[in-house]
């Protein structure tokens, strides 16, 4: 999804000379939500990898500010198991006199057990090998997150022995987000490194006696930040090009979690700003599932949004970046310049095991912001892409019976040189009203893909329940109903009415 361009892209690679690559989530890119959005994919090319393959040694890449809150887990290509010589982790649970219970192959090393066949509840330990292969020569914090006992060794001696005392008074945090701990190892490229842990699982209660997770690999060293950003400063000062590509982590957007702010998590916000003021040919990536904030958006080049992009994240936003795709997408949620213009933000309980009262009624999402007059920074539906376009004039019927669907017809143009994609949409809207309705809502859209200079008639189909309300059931209120048609929301140029009947 493009939300800026200023004619940087698409990228022509052959001809950007050097390119400094910046930001946590290039390398170590948010893929998939958190909690149960989460599957194992049997690889992952980040934008790193796919950059890297692409260009060459014309690349550099810099962490510039850390995103990552607790631990990442070790990278799947880097893990054999020690029995069976494929990527993964041998893991036993283990009787109170040490017999194998039970036995699995794993294939990461962020694990949970939840209705599994394993005899968690039943298991007094839990013993977990691998072999690790590191890819470069340097001193990285290695730990796990457990809340349980746990001995940690490498290479045969024990490397950290602990019980993290657990604080959170939520059982389900005790197991989904559990305490952590890591200490500086230090790594040789190409040395394999023999780890072994042991956890104890004894003493357990509540939702962790018959569940479990472990998570064991490297934490990121916030502690030299700003060398973290004075590095990517320089990389991008000797480049032509530097792309940033910043993001969230599962701290603060997951399942089970309430976002307490918009921000950017760490300091990525200062590093795009340091970045920026280096080079002003800078490009953004954005690896987040939801909304940010962007104080820095009308100073950079360009603003990408690649969601969670899913196991060729790399690849993908390789193909947008040079247009041999289209970044076709269009928003779903309204995105703020600041959190103080957010219309609705009374989302919390005022007391434990109170109610949330829902005071906005129907007026949620990118109603909210027209019901309340605020100018959002992207707005419901936005999104640029490599062409332009018009729309003229539409076709529609000036009468249905109420409940009916039907279709209006618009012209539609790509009045660029290049192949392109858009969505027309058409939004609702009734000034005088017996009933409470948004100042309008989205009733129908569809996508078109044409090459340049190509005309076509869409035919948007509209369910004529979308104009229907709720009260002891569905009613339809007859009467005149204005259509706006467009490209977002707020980009309604085209405009026409229809009668809806009794």
């Amino acid at each position: 999804m493009l939300l800026e361009n200023d004619g940087i892209l698409p990228l022509n690679l052959d001809n950007v000379g050097k390119v400094a690559l910046i930001g946590h989530n290039a390398n170590a890119a948010r893929t998939q939500g958190g909690g149960s959005a989460t599957v194992m994919p049997k690889s992952v090319v980040t934008p790193l990898e796919a950059l890297k393959a692409e260009l060459g040694d014309r690349l550099s890449y810099s962490i510039g500010a850390v995103v990552q809150a607790g631990l990442a887990a070790l990278a799947s290509t880097q893990i054999t198991n020690p029995i069976t010589g494929l990527p993964g982790v041998q893991v036993e649970f283990l009787n109170a006199e040490g017999g194998v219970l039970f036995t699995e192959e794993r294939k990461a090393t962020a694990l949970t057990w939840m209705g599994s066949p394993a005899p968690v509840a039943k298991s007094s330990s839990m013993r977990l090998r691998t072999t690790y292969l590191p890819n470069q020569t340097s001193s990285q914090l290695l730990g796990y997150a457990s809340s349980q006992p746990v001995e940690f060794k490498i290479n045969g001696d024990i490397f950290l022995k602990d019980h993290l005392p657990d604080e959170s008074t939520d059982p389900f945090t005790s197991l989904m987000d559990p305490p952590f701990t890591s200490k500086a190892f230090d790594f040789v490229a190409g040395k394999p490194v023999e780890i072994e842990i042991t956890v104890d699982l004894r003493n357990r209660q509540g939702v962790t006696a018959e569940s479990q997770s472990f998570t064991f690999g490297l934490e990121a060293d916030a502690s030299v930040g700003d060398k973290n950003i004075a590095d990517a400063v320089l990389a991008a000062k000797n480049s032509e090009l530097a792309i940033v590509v910043v993001g969230t982590n599962s701290q603060v957007e997951s399942e089970g979690v309430d976002r307490t702010d918009l921000k950017l998590p760490g300091r990525q916000d200062e590093l795009v700003e340091a970045v920026v003021a280096a080079n002003p040919n800078t490009i953004v990536v954005v690896n987040s599932g939801s909304p940010v904030l962007m104080p820095w958006r009308k100073k950079v080049k360009a603003i990408l949004l690649t969601y969670f992009g899913g196991q060729e994240m790399g690849n993908a936003l390789l193909e947008m970046l040079t247009g041999v795709s289209e970044p076709g997408g269009r928003l779903p949620t309204t995105w703020a310049d600041s959190l103080e213009d957010v219309p609705v933000s009374n989302c919390i309980a005022s007391q434990p095991g109170s109610y949330v009262t829902y005071e906005e009624g129907i007026h949620v999402g990118y109603r909210a912001w027209l019901k309340a007059g605020r100018k959002p920074a992207y707005e419901f539906g936005y999104g640029l892409g490599y062409t332009t376009w018009s729309l003229n004039p539409v076709d529609a019927p000036k009468e249905v019976p109420a409940g009916s669907d039907f279709a209006v017809s618009v012209s539609v143009t790509n009045t660029g040189s290049r192949a392109g994609k858009q969505v027309v949409q058409i939004y609702a809207s009734r000034e005088i009203s017996a009933i409470d309705r948004p100042v309008r809502w989205l009733v129908g859209f569809a996508d078109v893909h044409l090459g340049p200079g190509e005309t076509k008639q869409l035919d948007v189909n509209v369910r004529g329940r979308e104009f229907s309300n709720w009260s002891s059931g569905w009613n339809y209120e007859p009467g005149t109903f204005d259509l706006h048609i467009g490209t977002s929301v707020e980009k309604l140029h085209l405009h026409t009415s229809i009668e809806i009947g009794k």
